[in-house]
């Protein structure tokens, strides 16, 4: 048990240490001009694959489910902070949580692990301690790549794809179960619910990101199945071991081409759909900032405002 504990402890300073070489200005640019370079060539790659398909494709059904599932998989994401929150030893009230979620996705861009920066950074302003909040972090990241890959191997077996199938449940499982360990010391107080809880979380999340892409390839003409776009959402597990490169941008469709042939699908509806998804995200990502900051000035004004007349009476 020492010897496992001391493991996290070495994995933890190993990620910290990761984490500030990585923040050098010269490496965040560098990362950030090579992420936007591969996704402006997905992006090219992925219009032209499209043809004249992209003439017929009914863009109402693409945006809606753009942005409504981009907003309902941020919302998901809020929840999971809480619950990192949680087995930290600190509570964040729904808001708020969604606020700190946004700022961490937004900080996504850098070269860095920004999410886990700025969730770790605001459990440990509440006391929670940065190092209790980066295992409870890695705990309930392991578990959104461990139940990807449950989620995803089974919807494949499903459908009649048992080797790929059992390859993923069987890696989601060895994920889980390390992710299980490292939030061991959250639940001794609350047993299993707290990893139930977790799970379901993640299960929602990989649930919505599927329909998600399943809308934006009906919509963009393509014949596909739910399982299929299931398949494909194990490009974003991967995508959050990459946490040096910006977003992920560029290395998330690659994979998702890659992954597209393994489930059915071919090259260029793989990429068309991880394209458009990327571009809806930022766009929505950009957007509900805007008015999160917008509405954060004003009530800071309005807090000052009232403040002067208090010192003023």
């Amino acid at each position: 048990m020492n010897t496992a504990a001391s493991g996290v402890s070495a994995l933890i300073s190993r990620v910290e240490q990761f984490r500030q070489g990585a923040d050098r200005p010269s490496l965040r640019r560098g990362a950030l001009a090579v992420a936007l370079v591969a996704f402006a060539v997905m992006t090219v790659i992925a219009i032209r694959g499209l043809g004249s398909a992209g003439d017929e494709a009914r863009w109402w059904v693409v945006v809606l489910a753009g942005a409504v599932g981009t907003m309902l998989s941020q919302f998901l994401n809020s929840l999971e902070f809480r619950e990192i929150g949680r087995a930290s030893g600190t509570e964040f009230g729904v808001v708020e949580s969604v606020r700190i979620s946004l700022i961490g996705s937004a900080a996504n861009l850098l070269p860095v692990p920004g999410s886990v920066a700025v969730r770790v950074a605001a459990i440990n302003r509440r006391g929670g301690g940065v190092r209790r909040g980066a295992q409870m972090s890695l705990g309930v990241g392991g578990y959104f790549i461990g139940t990807t890959f449950v989620v995803a191997g089974v919807a494949q077996v499903v459908v009649g794809r048992a080797w790929l199938g059992a390859l993923w449940v069987a890696v989601g499982c060895a994920v889980s179960g390390a992710a299980a360990w490292l939030l061991r010391p959250a639940s001794s107080g609350c047993g299993w619910v707290l990893h139930a809880r977790v799970v379901a979380i993640e299960a929602a999340l990989i649930v919505a990101g599927g329909l998600r892409m399943w809308l934006i390839l009906i919509g963009l003409g393509f014949d596909v199945s739910v399982s299929q776009t299931v398949g494909l959402t194990v490009a974003g597990a991967m995508t959050t071991a990459v946490g040096f490169f910006p977003a992920g941008l560029g290395i998330r469709e690659a994979l998702i081409a890659g992954i597209s042939p393994l489930v059915g699908l071919s090259v260029s509806a793989g990429l068309a759909a991880g394209v458009v998804d990327r571009v809806f995200r930022m766009a929505m990502l950009a957007t509900v900032t805007l008015v999160m900051l917008i509405v954060d000035r004003r009530g800071a004004r309005t807090q000052d405002k009232v403040a002067g007349d208090n010192r003023n009476a």
